[in-house]
């Protein structure tokens, strides 16, 4: 797998903060010039320029709405302490700027800096540089709750805030805390990332195993464990954590949601030798990397296009970017096979084990590494949907699921610009 620069989105007046897929084709992004941008990813044109903000944009969150055959959005944007609103916004038509919010709320102590939207859209999470997070109901504006620092919350800066399905949120800091909380009680456990894994020894561990890596194993950056961003995976039961000194960790936790135990963190890289900044996942289409024998099988089952799934295609990867602008990528399923050989480690007898079986244990899951000229302010990921280059069926034939489509990975820093990398073969 390797990674090819793609297109250039210029248009932003000044830095841009803050990037968020609405699709496999529009994309939101907000930025020091105080506007939110609707952009078309294929064409790199701005489709719509809301404005109106009285502070830099610096997280973004939306819901989406189906008017008469029309798709309206409403996105919130945090700006200083404020959540401005963007109601009725169309993602077709003719190029329109909107000059001014609809309305706005303002229930946070210190600048917003992250935003997440609950599963129902009934809810809206707003941390801030308090430490705080702000439950504010997205029907009538008010406020539901706020949660403060101490022992039960976070006791500096709150950086990335999800919710895990609709009864969990999960949140980190720059206090080095990855925090759970049940909403219907809204009791948390709280993980200590640095004490828990050392506690777990997976430090030691990745040790003794860094000479099986496909890339040098870089120095342990001096920079402590801060939470810098988070992402849950597509199943909803792992949590992948980028941290300051370097490291992704993947944590599970308790999907019963009661609260029963804290994540566990399962499993850790340290790629890189300073700030881990951005983690997050794309899928990608790897029909071109499947074995010709396979494909030759499935000739000669007598096996149409139209009954391939989309899981005979299409891999998921982990991907990860560090404050030196490097991308590193990881097939997620490889990950996976790892965490379960861990979990099932203590019950398997190590002298029945074949060297196959051996190599899977320990074998490195990078596939990538790339190198930017500066570091992000924030990477997402999307997927082009349609045939790709793999697949190569023309538009006539592509069914629905045949093909996962090509991952991109979306790049901004502290320049105007946004940069859109393709993911190869």
């Amino acid at each position: 797998m390797a990674i090819e620069k793609d297109l250039i989105l210029r248009g932003s007046l000044d830095s841009v903060n803050v990037l968020l897929c609405l699709s496999s084709t529009l994309l939101l992004s907000g930025g020091d010039d105080c506007c939110i941008r609707l952009w078309n990813i294929q064409s790199g044109s701005i489709l719509r320029t809301l404005c109106g903000a009285e502070y830099p944009i610096t997280a973004l969150t939306y819901s989406l709405t189906t008017i008469l055959e029309t798709e309206m959005l409403c996105i919130y944007g945090a700006c200083g302490k404020s959540v401005v609103i963007f109601e009725k916004v169309e993602t077709e038509g003719k190029k329109e700027d909107i000059i001014s919010p609809s309305t706005s709320f303002e229930y946070n102590i210190d600048e917003i800096s992250a935003l997440a939207l609950h599963p129902s859209e009934d809810l809206i999470a707003c941390a801030d540089d308090d430490g705080s997070i702000a439950l504010v109901s997205t029907k009538t504006r008010h406020l539901i709750k706020i949660l403060k620092g101490g022992s039960s919350g976070h006791t500096s800066l709150c950086s990335c805030v999800a919710f895990l399905g609709r009864n969990v949120m999960v949140s980190g800091g720059m206090d080095g805390n990855l925090i759970c909380y049940t909403l219907a009680s809204w009791n948390s456990s709280i993980v200590h990332i640095a004490s828990k894994i050392a506690e777990m020894g997976l430090e030691e561990e990745e040790e003794e195993e860094e000479g099986t890596s496909s890339y040098p194993a870089p120095p342990k950056a001096l920079n402590p464990p801060f939470v810098n961003g988070l992402a849950v995976s597509a199943c909803g039961f792992f949590i992948a954590v980028c941290l300051g000194d370097g490291s992704i960790v993947i944590h599970d936790w308790d999907s019963q949601g009661q609260g029963g135990r804290p994540p566990r963190p399962l499993w850790i890289s340290r790629p890189f030798n300073c700030a881990a900044t951005c983690v997050g996942f794309v899928r990608h289409c790897i029909r071109s990397s499947l074995r010709v024998v396979e494909e030759e099988k499935k000739s000669a089952s007598h096996h149409s296009e139209k009954n391939v799934s989309q899981s005979d295609c299409t891999e998921e990867f982990l991907y990860a970017v560090g404050n030196d602008g490097s991308i590193i990528l990881w097939a997620w399923g490889d990950i996976i096979a790892e965490i379960m050989c861990r979990l099932d480690e203590a019950s398997i007898d190590r002298s029945t084990l074949s060297h196959a079986e051996e190599i899977v244990l320990v074998k490195a899951t990078a596939s990538f590494k790339g190198k930017h000229t500066r570091g992000p302010n924030t990477v997402t990921s999307s997927t082009l949907l349609g045939p790709c280059k793999a697949c190569s069926l023309p538009e006539s034939k592509l069914k629905s699921g045949v093909c996962g489509g090509q991952g991109l990975l979306l790049f901004c820093d502290t320049r105007k610009i946004i940069t859109t990398y393709k993911l190869v073969e």
